[in-house]
């Protein structure tokens, strides 16, 4: 890979955005406002705004990585570059939140930003390796990223459902990270057609009818996220099989047992009880 230098480009100065913003003592400001009838607050600190900043530097780094990849740069998917900013910019706001949390002690603080560092370099080079479907780490770059984004889905589901929100509030929220995680996952190759975006779209209504219907049941946060994740995983596995030629009943039984498998797990372990 000949882009390694841009990618360890990127990691440093993200990790020097994440080791000054608990340095940086702006003073915070609270914003609120009403959106579908419910009251949103917002603080405007010092970490939110670097939260910010290093996310547009995460967009622009990778964008700046992806963009020499010679398929890309002689390719037809010059208006797709964006799908690869998903999982890196997720990876660095995570980062943003959980490292100030460990920096009162210094070996944590250290140990959370050589992980941060770890997890950008990885997720970016994943998504380097996966612009083409000829390259021989295709297949173990794809699942690495595909694990990365369901586990994505499951922390920030379970975080929306379990705050218990009014459901016009959570289920548009959940319906459109549903959708942009689609996007992230039924990406082939450089390009998005226009059936990744239909799947992924419908996905998004799919979440947001879910979780609308799970408002009314009750159960704990760690449940309500859990069984959207299994429906996330169930829609967009038969959707990227699907785009890539693999749809068949084999596919459906192999899917519909780990489902199946995933739900029996939450029984067993009494997250569904309320």
């Amino acid at each position: 890979m000949q882009n390694y230098d841009r990618v360890s480009i990127l990691v440093s100065l993200v990790l020097l955005g994440l080791a000054l913003t608990p340095l940086i003592g702006l003073q915070t400001r609270i914003v609120q406002a009403e959106l579908f009838g419910s009251p949103v607050t917002i603080p405007l600190s010092s970490q939110l705004i670097m939260a910010v900043l290093l996310y547009a530097l995460t967009a622009v780094g990778v964008e700046y990585i992806v963009r020499g990849h010679e398929e890309f740069s002689q390719g037809p998917g010059h208006g797709s570059s964006y799908l690869f900013w998903i999982i890196p910019t997720l990876v660095t706001l995570a980062a943003t939140w959980l490292t100030p949390l460990l920096a009162t002690n210094l070996f944590a603080w250290l140990g959370g930003l050589t992980l941060a560092a770890i997890g950008l370099s990885a997720v970016v080079i994943a998504e380097y390796r996966t612009i083409s479907l000829s390259d021989p780490l295709y297949t173990p770059a794809r699942l690495f990223l595909n694990v990365v984004t369901y586990v994505s889905a499951l922390v920030l589901f379970t975080a929306i459902y379990g705050s218990k929100l009014r459901s016009a509030l959570s289920a548009s929220s959940v319906a459109f990270l549903a959708g942009v995680l689609a996007l992230a996952l039924l990406r082939v190759g450089p390009t998005a057609t226009v059936r990744t975006w239909a799947y992924a779209v419908i996905c998004g209504l799919v979440l947001a009818e879910a979780t609308w219907a799970l408002n009314y049941w009750g159960v704990t946060g760690v449940a309500g996220g859990g069984l959207l994740v299994l429906i996330f995983y169930f829609f967009t596995g038969l959707s990227q099989q699907r785009l890539l030629g693999r749809f068949s009943r084999p596919v459906i039984i192999e899917f519909s047992i780990v489902g199946l498998l995933g739900l029996f797990l939450l029984v067993t372990q009494g997250a569904l009880s309320w």
